[in-house]
């Protein structure tokens, strides 16, 4: 009976004479392979072995051809197991394991890695440490809470609320249902503060054990019937909530359409949710829906081709009034002009044609359909649910044939609320979208051929905002406005079209094509000559937005101007003036991602202010201002500089020479395009440092004024110096700014942005130019594509994604092993890869000749094959080569994820430490779910710290595997 030995005070030992069992469960992401583990204290009378586990591993292997296979334990350096090795010879094999913890306090994870002939699987067991495994065992025969409570707070150091949400954490992992929920009820008795918290959350529980969320894999659920059941297990523990079906029903339902609108189009989300949602034991719970979650639920079952279940979610939802005539009131409904009116109609008439034909049942279903997506466009809270309703009208109206108008526009209208749905987020896959409601409209054979061009002229402008979202990401503003001018074209000479939907059109597509000369003005002059202009462009774009009532895009070109005013009055000198615009925008725009930048903008011009006005101090302060919000670039700390020599020069003292130089010479990033020292302010300094020991010459102080007044004129006022260059001007720009050096490089994971440190500084020191461009490709261009491809590669396959990579791609490679760089790269050609903005132009860079028959494609196989490189034969080869990697690294950009650092737990989320040079470096995220301190993560590529706390989902948070120098790169953050 002893499942084993506790230690208490002066080493005396009290034998544990209760029999506790915990178990685990977890299916690959595959579904290949599955194990169900139960594991307990070994029985024994040796102190020695007090903490010995006996662990029942039971293997299923369920999709694989190969039956004999490999099994390959790995754990953790605090544990000892046997055997590490076995056989497989079929399907089901009962393991029987030794596991030796050597740390009371540490959790452990076993790795068991399944290897066939033509099959390869890997999945993972968390099993708490020894003391958490006891404290659950407590808490469940019912002990005094009071003393392991204090117990917990020992092993886990936190405050007691957060003690209790980590036992919760770890009851989960090792409990069964009905032990996790007597420990859940037992400290939400002990907690009112727990209590009340949990209350909130109690559906997101249930929710999470059908799709894979629950920290305790074993608590998943396969049906409907054992969803029921669990309600009613849980309904039995007086301290729990009481859950009503109805409102399990709502709450998934509501997750399933439009927690995520974005993921209700996508495979994984659909994966889990099904199985119970769609069955009748679920369905007859369905009675009390809203119409709107009727009629998605029953879009999707249509598109599945289910009319069998479909046909129990409208007898247990739809309500027959009573004396409906079926035939009058069907052949009277084409005639009302309402959507509304006709999907009203169709609905009562769903449960007769139920139980007439399928070709009757079919039409009514198209009718219903169909009709009532088009009512939702006129009502925003449910257009995201539009997409579905048109295709599953699409899809059974294909089957049913003869219905041509309704099938054509059924798919036309899918594409084209598809296409709403990612405008903003994934504008590549709604330019997809709209392209294909373009090609419906202008089918010469259309069965509404007499109305196609007014079906033509939304799906184009829709189109086209996707598309100048895209050219400015890729900074192609020259070609997005050579295409703008055709489509105008191309509209303008449309006949037969509604004149007010035409001139609605083309003004949309005027405003973004004057948008985008502004833009390629600011890309291809020098700013000193096109600020007048790039304004006017900008100006007319806001005119044409103007007139068709768009402020989301009237806010955009608004605040470029604002900008560019701001840069206007500084070229001028008036530093105050350029302070209160660039606050102007910050309170404008506070949530723009350019609102920090401009707070900061307008300190550094107050900066300037005093420095011209001789209020050194009040420069400095206004420095030290903008170091609370980040950390200086090095335009600021030049001011910096400037601000402390002047102030000695007035004050009589001698600044350090060699402290000055070695601070203006520092590695602050900074745009690549500009001078790492620019000339006037170097001179200025200089002169300053010159003047200070002049002072003792008997040179007149008044002369020495006007030296130091000059010099810090002639460096701070653009407009004030001869010749000014153009990279220097850059740097004025805010649109600039924000890129290459604060976002290109700074931003990136850390170990990327230190490969490309260890190239620059290289590249001073070597003229092997080979050299160069491995140290490029290997620890720059390779370590972000891993981050990338590991990133999206996860979130679409799972744990299995190195798997699938080299699966899809033909690749015969164990899974444990890292991918190349070609391999990395071969994830754009895939499903996940082409889902992103920037994997066409990736193709083509990987195969696109530089030099001389040299390709990022014939680079990557050198390497890979370990060939010496011989591709740049002089400085000019070389930074061809350079800049196609650069390029490149550029387009990733936009899609590398964040990279992090959870630093601690917090009772609603983490407080974590993102691995980049940008400032700032920490944040808070709020995440339900459970991350492991010290660990790395990828967030989202365009997480952006705030004081708002952003919340994140699961499928958002990746745990990063393959680290390529993420570790080593830590200390430096």
């Amino acid at each position: 009976m002893d499942t084993g030995l506790r230690r208490f005070q002066e080493d005396v030992w009290v034998i544990v004479t209760s029999l506790m069992q915990y178990q685990s469960w977890r299916r690959s992401p595959r579904e290949d392979l599955e194990y169900d583990a139960v594991y307990r204290f070994a029985e024994t009378e040796s102190p020695f072995d007090t903490n010995k586990l006996l662990l029942d591993l039971n293997l299923t292997i369920t999709g694989a051809e190969c039956i004999r296979a490999e099994v390959l334990i790995q754990t953790g350096k605090n544990l000892i197991l046997n055997p590490a090795r076995v056989s497989l010879a079929n399907r089901n094999t009962a393991l029987s394991l030794e596991l030796f913890p050597l740390q009371e306090r540490d959790s452990q994870n076993i790795t068991v890695n399944v290897v066939g002939e033509r099959f390869e699987e890997q999945l993972q067991l968390t099993i708490p440490s020894v003391e958490a495994l006891h404290l659950c065992q407590d808490i469940v025969q019912g002990k005094e809470l009071e003393p392991i409570i204090e117990q917990a707070e020992a092993l886990y150091d936190k405050t007691p609320v957060a003690v209790f949400y980590r036992i919760l954490r770890d009851a989960a992992i090792c409990l069964n249902f009905k032990d996790y929920l007597t420990v859940r009820n037992r400290l939400m008795g002990y907690s009112g503060r727990l209590k009340h918290a949990l209350e909130g959350s109690r559906l997101d529980s249930f929710r999470n054990m059908i799709t894979a969320n629950s920290k305790g894999k074993h608590q998943q659920l396969c049906t409907a019937f054992e969803l029921w059941e669990r309600v009613s297990t849980y309904n039995q523990f007086p301290n729990l909530a009481e859950i009503k079906k109805p409102e399990v029903v709502m709450h998934f339902l509501e997750y399933r359409y439009t927690e995520n609108p974005e993921a209700l189009y996508q495979e994984n989300r659909r994966k889990y949710l099904e199985p119970v949602i769609y069955e009748t034991e679920f369905l007859e719970c369905c009675s009390d829906i809203p119409e709107p979650y009727f009629a998605v639920h029953l879009a999707s079952l249509v598109e599945q081709r289910d009319l069998a279940t479909a046909r129990v979610l409208i007898e247990t939802w739809v309500d027959v009034p009573e004396g409906l005539d079926y035939k009058t009131t069907k052949e009277g409904l084409l005639d009302r002009d309402q959507y509304g009116d006709k999907a009203d109609g169709f609905r009562p008439l769903l449960v007769e044609a139920a139980e007439q034909s399928d070709h009757e049942f079919k039409f009514i279903l198209v009718n219903y359909l169909y009709w009532r997506g088009r009512d939702y466009e006129a009502r925003s809270q449910y257009m995201d649910l539009q997409p579905l309703l048109f295709s599953s009208a699409h899809a059974v109206a294909q089957i049913l044939g003869g219905l041509t108008e309704i099938e054509e526009r059924a798919n036309y209208y899918a594409n084209l609320t598809e296409g709403h749905l990612f405008k903003f987020h994934n504008p590549s896959r709604a330019a997809s979208q709209y392209r294909r409601a373009i090609d419906i409209a202008q089918r010469q054979d259309s069965a509404w051929i007499g109305s196609r061009y007014n079906y033509l002229i939304p799906p184009v402008r829709h189109k086209t905002e996707a598309d100048v979202t895209i050219y400015k990401q890729q900074e192609k503003f020259e070609e997005g406005v050579d295409i703008l001018k055709k489509r105008i074209d191309l509209l303008t000479d449309l006949k037969n079209i509604n004149p007010d939907q035409q001139e609605y059109a083309l003004n949309l597509l005027r405003g973004w094509q004057a948008e985008l000369e502004a833009h390629h003005l600011l890309k291809s002059q020098e700013l000193g000559d096109v600020v007048a202009e790039t304004k006017q462009k900008f100006g007319e774009a806001n005119g044409y937005f103007d007139s068709v009532d768009r402020d989301d895009l009237q806010n955009g070109v608004r605040g470029r101007i604002t900008e560019l005013e701001a840069v206007e009055a500084e070229f001028q000198g008036e530093f105050d003036e350029a302070a209160d615009i660039h606050e102007q925008y910050a309170d404008q725009f506070p949530q723009s991602k350019g609102s920090g930048y401009h707070t900061r903008a307008a300190l550094t011009c107050r900066a300037r202010g005093a420095l011209l006005a001789g209020d050194y101090r009040q420069a400095a302060q206004k420095i030290e201002e903008i170091e609370t919000l980040a950390s200086l670039d090095r335009d600021q700390r030049i001011l910096r500089i400037l601000a402390d020599t002047s102030t000695d020069y007035h004050e009589g003292q001698l600044s350090d020479p060699s402290e000055v130089y070695h601070e203006l010479g520092g590695d602050v990033a900074q745009d690549e395009h500009i001078l790492d020292i620019p000339s006037d302010y170097t001179a200025a300094v200089t002169q300053i440092l010159a003047a200070q020991r002049l002072r003792g010459w008997e040179v007149k102080e008044e002369l020495l004024d006007r030296l130091v007044k000059q010099s810090l004129k002639d460096s701070l006022i653009p407009a004030s110096i001869d010749e000014i260059d153009s990279g220097e001007l850059e740097d004025l720009l805010p649109l600039q700014k924000a890129s290459i050096a604060d976002r290109w490089k700074r931003e990136l994971p850390l170990n990327v942005y230190d490969g490309l440190v260890r190239v620059e500084e290289d590249e001073g020191n070597t003229v092997r130019y080979d050299s160069l461009v491995w140290d490029l490709a290997v620890y720059c261009l390779d370590r972000q594509l891993s981050a990338v491809v590991e990133y999206h590669g996860k979130k679409q396959w799972g744990d299995a994604w190195k798997t699938e990579l080299y699966e899809r791609q033909g690749i015969d490679k164990p899974s444990w092993k890292d991918p190349a760089l070609g391999d990395l790269l071969g994830f754009f050609r895939l499903e996940p890869g082409q889902q992103l903005d920037c994997a066409d132009r990736i193709i083509e860079l990987d195969k696109e000749e530089i030099i001389h028959g040299i390709s990022i494609n014939k680079i990557r196989n050198d390497i890979a094959h370990g060939n010496t490189l011989r591709v740049a034969d002089s400085e000019t080869e070389y930074e061809q080569i350079r800049e196609k990697l650069i390029e490149l690294l550029k387009l990733l950009f936009t899609v590398t994820p964040t990279a992090v650092i959870i630093d601690r737990w917090l009772d609603d989320g983490y407080y974590l430490r993102l691995l980049r040079k940008a400032q700032p470096d920490r944040t808070k995220i709020q995440y339900t779910g459970e991350l492991q301190e010290q660990e790395i993560y990828y967030l989202p590529p365009d997480l952006e710290p705030s004081a708002e706390e952003p919340e994140l989902t699961s499928s958002e948070i990746v745990h990063c595997e393959v680290l390529k120098g993420l570790d080593d790169v830590i200390s430096k953050v």
